[in-house]
């Protein structure tokens, strides 16, 4: 784990401009003798601290690509030196993870990977400690109800190993909810009544209405000020991406949505750190890393595999459970009126059912929902950029928020799924800063489907200005805001324009 003895006494130095690291020589005295590449495979983006671990680790810390900006690329590198032969990287993806008995599943391990180029892996698979299989792919059929752990062990021609494990849920199916919503199923306009309607089913139990008690499928409407996230998410999904996530990990092992386990529920967190504004960061932290003494001696193991975008919409769905919202009957017509005055906010529409338990798996629940939002959209919170910095400046309204700069020919914002039923165009308010620009509305991906395009003179002593691209379809698209110019040398000190808002217009009657 720990750096060769070759590097004993050397001063490993960085440079924050060209991305570099080196190892210096010195003599005796201290003096200068020699100065050389250190790992120089990698590529650092703006390197600002160093730190060589008691482990022997070597903690990165690198800035991102653009100055005062909040760089998507910023982030804390772990870097571990292994000698001679790197072991392998396991990982499982399973076809199911949770079912009626009996269960067959689909276990594959090609999402497993070696860094050593030729080195062909062996795999071996248990399932609860005994070994069942080997070869990438496996198919097995459980039968005996209850929690069962698969095991695989991925081994290199030198012998290293690595292993990875997911747990299966034998002897209950996942029930299904659903929402049907008349309209748009991304934006709110103004107060319109918008009718809905639930739909809950389960294999055992049966459907709604018909084994299922509509009081037992709660159905909740809230409206949040602030804090909904404008990372990309579907409109309406069959479930919460947070709680499909947990589901897929070994969250369930520990909590409970409504029930404590070995750690508390799901419930009883969200409930404890309920209008917090650093609980989000602070438990994705923890998710990763892990943690004790806030739930007793109890430890939470450490999740470092998870990404933080993973882990933050697995914490954003625990902490969703401490609103009640109003609670609704399962069809009816929406009042979205809670907006007035701010505007900013949205409804978040949410139908929960949880089953019985069954064959020693407890209760599951399925989880449908509904996000309406503004449809005025801050290009400063978009997350997921290219080409892309975020700084604090003053929009076309002269408030202070963060503008998104485009640097490069090409930049792009993703705004995710969109429902583009009922709406008549897309308006990118922008500053040229001396540019013609071209925007771009696309589909699926920045190089996707064009759905519109609206190009803009360069605007007078940096005058903000209007992009608008007319729009008449219907349906999802995952939409990018493309940004182009063919003005020379554009980059960090001759960026393209400044974007402020996106705003999705109502296609008139």
């Amino acid at each position: 784990m720990r750096l060769p003895a070759y590097y004993d006494g050397k001063l490993i130095i960085y440079e924050w401009m060209r991305g570099w690291m080196r190892a210096v020589t010195m003599n005796a005295q201290g003096d200068y003798v020699r100065m050389e590449p250190f790992l120089g495979h990698l590529t650092f983006d703006h390197p600002m601290d160093v730190e060589l671990g008691p482990d022997g680790s070597l903690y990165v810390l690198e800035y991102g690509t653009y100055w005062f900006a909040k760089n998507p690329n910023a982030r804390l590198s772990r870097i571990v030196y292994h000698a001679g032969n790197r072991p392998p990287i396991a990982r499982i993806s399973a076809s199911r993870t949770v079912g009626a008995a009996p269960l067959t599943v689909r276990l594959s391990a090609a999402g497993s990977t070696d860094y050593d180029p030729g080195d062909t892996l062996r795999y071996a698979w248990s399932i609860d400690g005994r070994a069942v299989a080997t070869g990438a792919e496996v198919t097995r059929t459980l039968s005996a109800p209850g929690a069962h752990t698969v095991r695989l062990t991925v081994r290199d021609p030198a012998g290293a190993t690595g292993t990875a494990e997911q747990r299966l849920l034998v002897g209950n199916t996942p029930p299904q909810v659903s929402i049907r919503l008349d309209g748009n199923r991304s934006f709110y306009w103004d107060s319109a009544s918008v009718p809905y309607r639930v739909e809950a089913s389960d294999a055992e139990d049966g459907s709604l209405g018909r084994g299922i008690a509509p009081s037992r499928v709660r159905v909740t409407l809230d409206y949040q000020a602030t804090g909904v996230s404008r990372a990309p998410a579907a409109g309406h999904q069959a479930e919460a991406p947070g709680l499909a996530l947990i589901r897929r990990s070994d969250c369930l092992a520990c909590h409970g949505v409504d029930q404590a386990s070995l750690g508390p529920s799901f419930r009883m967190v969200a409930q404890r750190y309920a209008g917090r504004d650093s609980a989000l960061d602070r438990l994705v932290s923890k998710v990763i890393a892990g943690g004790s003494g806030n739930w007793g001696n109890r430890v939470m193991a450490a999740h470092p595999t998870l990404s933080r975008d993973v882990a933050r919409q697995m914490v954003s769905y625990v902490l969703s459970l401490a609103s009640p919202g109003t609670v609704l009957p399962t069809s009816g017509a929406l009042r979205l009126d809670r907006h007035r005055g701010d505007g900013a906010g949205a409804y978040v529409l949410t139908a929960r059912y949880v089953d019985q338990a069954r064959a020693g798996v407890g209760p599951l629940e399925a989880v449908a929902e509904v996000v309406l939002r503004s449809p005025l959209l801050h290009a400063g919170d978009v997350t997921d950029v290219k080409g892309i910095g975020v700084s604090p400046g003053r929009g076309a309204d002269a408030q202070e928020r963060p503008i998104a700069t485009a640097y490069d020919p090409g930049a792009w914002l993703h705004l995710g799924p969109t429902d583009l039923t009922g709406v008549g165009g897309v308006s990118v308010g922008l500053q040229t800063l001396g540019h013609a620009v071209t925007v771009e509305l696309r589909a699926d991906s920045a190089g996707g489907a064009v759905l519109g395009t609206s190009s803009v003179a360069p605007a007078a002593n940096e005058a903000w200005t209007t992009a608008r691209v007319p729009l008449d379809l219907s349906g999802e698209r995952d939409l990018y805001v493309v940004l182009r110019s063919d003005a020379p040398d554009l980059g960090q000190f001759n960026p393209m324009a400044r974007v402020d808002v996106v705003r999705f217009e109502k296609r008139a009657p």
